[in-house]
């Protein structure tokens, strides 16, 4: 076993910083362009780089001038050559100056950071494409380590559907989630990607779908449960591509389809609030209070109730505190509350949605066209043979924050939850829709 310490030992040369130690003297500070180091063709198979600056291992490297990158023969022709910056060391390990250099395998060669790949046919350069800051160990700084993690899980292809459970709290540094597969976990799920998030088809999931406060659960009517609120979802990726679904909504109430000789009850939704109840006589009262609210449940008489609004803070528009607290709020949904049955007038009630949840996604660049939601669950039907029956009220929609430099191409709901449609009784009472949650865009 041995004990090394950075800067080095107690001689005369303790204070000696090897080029390795560099990565751990200054581990803090992510490889990264700070300003320049335009790449672009040049004169046959060479390439001109911009006057610039980068950090590099803890070093700051300057390109005081445009410059000329000629390489020993030109770049290698007909392929793809990958351009990096990389810092050199003398005999003792020690970093002395720093250049440019090429390859065409794509692997990093040592202290080396890539900026460019260039493309060339026979005789000159055909293209050059600007690496995106997430390649190799191209970041943006410390701020961007924070945001976007330290990519400590790695590169992950999520395969099969996952539930992370209480394992929620991810860092990597590519995520890819496979066609028609979800990714889920406990909420607050926290997810953080320093590269990529490839979202591989449309029906590609991360979410927190039913994660949040629990439906009210009426003790005699199994088939009235009021569906659970969204959980929060905190999502950071530097890129996301891909055509798929970011969603924190609510669980709909459950449908009642058979008969239900049961007794009356007024089981609410659960919530760090207010519990909902069922009023049996004047229709569902309110899911709990949480980021969004939970719809009514279903009443013995009359419609179910409405769904709650959104989150009581929201409409002040983007402005750093309100990202402060959407990023450390873990305020969930609220369950819907529960249905109930009144045997002395024949009369069945379902359950409410589940309010939408709290979602926050900040992406570095242009988001594709994913779908971003934090909707309502559905009102519970009925469609038992009643003399009355009433739907479940749809779920309030929840709080939905983006940042990035353009979301035009995603679509960004917080709907409320439609409400549940009553059937086959003499009297039919549709539950009422969940009213319409809050969404902010703020712009990098």
């Amino acid at each position: 076993m041995s004990r090394v310490l950075v800067p080095r030992g107690p001689t005369a040369s303790s204070k000696i910083v090897s080029a390795t130690d560099w990565c751990e003297y200054f581990g803090f500070l992510n490889n990264h362009v700070i300003c320049g180091l335009v790449v672009t063709a040049g004169c046959g198979l060479n390439i001109d780089v911009s006057a610039g600056n980068a950090r590099l291992i803890g070093l700051t490297l300057d390109n005081t001038a445009s410059c000329c990158c000629a390489v020993c023969g030109g770049l290698a022709a007909c392929m793809c050559n990958f351009i990096y910056t990389q810092i050199n060391n003398d005999c003792m390990s020690i970093p002395c100056n720093w250049t440019f250099t090429t390859n065409t395998t794509g692997c990093a060669p040592c202290c080396a950071m890539r900026i460019a790949v260039a493309t060339t046919n026979c005789a000159t350069v055909t293209a050059v494409c600007a690496d995106a800051p997430c390649n190799i160990e191209n970041r943006t700084g410390v701020e961007c380590a924070t945001i976007y993690g330290n990519s400590r899980e790695g590169n992950v292809v999520i395969s099969t559907n996952t539930d992370l459970s209480c394992d929620n709290y991810k860092q990597y540094k590519n995520l890819t989630i496979n066609n028609c597969i979800e990714l889920t976990g406990d909420s607050p799920l926290i997810i953080k990607v320093s590269c990529t998030l490839t979202l591989s088809n449309a029906c590609s999931k991360i979410h927190v779908e039913g994660k949040g406060a629990v439906g009210g659960v009426p003790s005699n009517v199994p088939q009235a449960d009021g569906g659970a609120g969204g959980g929060t979802l905190k999502l950071m990726a530097h890129i996301i591509s891909g055509v798929g679904i970011i969603s924190a909504n609510g669980d709909q109430g459950v449908d009642i389809c058979c008969e239900a000789s049961v007794n009356g009850c007024t089981d609410g939704g659960d919530d760090g609030q207010n519990d909902g109840v069922v009023d049996t006589g004047t229709g569902g009262g309110p899911g709990g209070d949480g980021q969004a609210r939970g719809g009514g449940g279903g009443g013995a008489v009359g419609d179910g109730g409405v769904g709650g609004g959104g989150c009581p803070d929201a409409g002040c528009g983007y402005c750093p505190v309100v990202c402060y607290d959407i990023l450390y709020n873990e305020t969930t949904g609220g369950g819907g509350g529960s249905g109930n049955h009144e045997q002395q007038i024949d009369s069945t009630g379902s359950g409410a949605g589940g309010g939408g949840g709290l979602l926050f996604l900040m992406s570095s660049e242009p988001l594709p066209a994913i779908t971003i939601s934090a909707d309502g669950g559905r009102g519970g039907s009925v469609t038992v043979s009643a003399i009355i029956n009433a739907g479940g009220g749809g779920g309030g929609g929840g709080f939905v924050m983006t940042i990035g430099p353009d979301q035009s191409s995603a679509t960004i709901t917080a709907c409320g939850g439609a409400g549940g449609i009553t059937m086959c009784s003499i009297t039919n009472n549709d539950g009422s829709a969940g009213s319409v949650g809050t969404t902010e865009v703020g712009l990098l």
